[in-house]
C-alpha cells in the first residue's frame, strides 16, 4: 500500500510554528539550518512551498527562498523573499565575519595543506614514470589517486616530455 502524501496548507504550516512579534519560527525539521517538510511527497524547504501556497511569484531564476527579517528560523509568508544564486551568494558573504579566529584558522590550515600537496614537474614526471598502481603513488606523494590517473593519462601536466612516455600522443 502506497504511503499517503501530505499536502500542507498555510494553516497545517503555521500549526508547526511560534509566534515571535511579526516572525513564525518553525519548530520542525531543520537541515543546514533552513527549515525543511515533507510536502505531497518530496522534503521541501519551507519557505518555498509558503511562498507558492501564498501566491507569491518567485523572482526569475529564483532557487533561494529566504526571509527579509534575517530571522534563520522564521517561516512568515510576508517576510519571504526568492533570490538568484548570484544574489543569495553576495547576502551571505556580507553575512560571514571574514575576520573571526575560528574562521582564520581554517583557512590557514586549508592554505597549508594545498602548499604542501602542490606537484613540481619533477614529482610529476616521477608519478608518470612509476609503474606501481595509482593508489600506492597517491599515498606516497599524498596527492588523490584520481590525480595520478590524470598525470598518467596526460589530463594534467600535459606538458610532461616524451621521454617520460613515447606512446604519450597515442594516449591523448
Amino acid at each position: 500500500m502506497a504511503q499517503k502524501k501530505t499536502v500542507h496548507t498555510i494553516q497545517t504550516l503555521y500549526d508547526r510554528c511560534v509566534e515571535e512579534g511579526e516572525c513564525w519560527n518553525w519548530t520542525g525539521y531543520f537541515a543546514n539550518g533552513c527549515p525543511y517538510v515533507n510536502h505531497a511527497g518530496k522534503v521541501q524547504a519551507v519557505r518555498k512551498v509558503m511562498s507558492f501556497l501564498s501566491g507569491k511569484q518567485p523572482m526569475p531564476g529564483a532557487k533561494f527562498f529566504a526571509t527579509s527579517c534575517g530571522n534563520s528560523q522564521c517561516v512568515n509568508p510576508a517576510h519571504v523573499v526568492s533570490r538568484s544564486p548570484s544574489i543569495h551568494g553576495t547576502a551571505m558573504a556580507k553575512k560571514v565575519n571574514h575576520l573571526a579566529i575560528p574562521r582564520l584558522i581554517k583557512l590557514q590550515k586549508v592554505s597549508r595543506s594545498r602548499e604542501a600537496s602542490k606537484l613540481t614537474r619533477e614529482l610529476a614526471d616521477q608519478i608518470f614514470a612509476d609503474d606501481r598502481c595509482n593508489r600506492r603513488i597517491a599515498d606516497d606523494y599524498k596527492i588523490s589517486a584520481s590525480m595520478v590517473s590524470n598525470i598518467k593519462l596526460g589530463k594534467s601536466w600535459k606538458n610532461l616530455s616524451a621521454t617520460t612516455n613515447p606512446w604519450i600522443s597515442l594516449m591523448r
